[in-house]
């Protein structure tokens, strides 16, 4: 036994809260409640909310604080699918080209749906331009370059016309042309 204490050299364990400190913040940081903490780790409501206080963690601002996480996740993610299709339709795009200069006709209409679909889905997944002009810039040529290349595969009879003998073309996401026959315009 120690003089000094009178404990004898054995170490006390933690009190209960700060023991699942850690766990309480990681599970306030997933949006889940103090009740389910609680019955997740079996301890008294109490002690969550102790053990909380302990961590740092505000419960009643955790499920907010949690929902604001997720959706800065999911911006990112959304942001990484525009920021590879556009990989996807800027390689697309350079082979297509490269195809219709070497008049690869066989190449031509997969390299334009992969050109289209992956300029389509980089628009609708980055929905909102950056405020520099020359990003909105290229967004704009990237759409009119898609453009000029479905009109292109379809002069060449690559794009196979609909029930009604029209050649269809995309404009954009949620296309909704009122006009079937855009080629009729021109």
């Amino acid at each position: 036994m120690s003089s000094a204490t009178g404990r004898g050299d054995k170490q006390r364990e933690p009190p209960l809260f700060q023991r699942i400190a850690d766990d309480v913040a990681r599970l306030a940081a997933e949006g889940v409640s103090r009740n389910r903490i609680a019955d997740q780790l079996d301890v008294a409501p109490a002690t969550v909310t102790k053990a909380a206080r302990h961590a740092g963690i505000d419960l009643d601002t955790a499920p907010a604080d949690a929902v604001a996480g997720r959706v800065r996740q999911a911006e990112q993610a959304r942001l990484e699918l525009a920021g590879l299709a556009h990989r996807i339709a800027m390689t697309a795009g350079e082979k297509l080209v490269d195809a219709l200069d070497r008049d690869d006709l066989e190449a031509v209409r997969p390299l334009a749906v992969a050109f289209g679909v992956g300029a389509d889905k980089e628009i609708a997944l980055a929905r909102v331009l950056p405020d520099d002009n020359r990003d909105e810039h290229a967004a704009a040529e990237m759409w009119l370059d898609g453009l000029r290349l479905q009109l292109e595969a379809a002069e060449a009879g690559l794009i196979p016309p609909d029930e009604n003998g029209n050649t269809p073309i995309s404009f954009g996401p949620d296309d909704h042309n009122p006009n079937p026959n855009p080629l009729e315009e021109l």
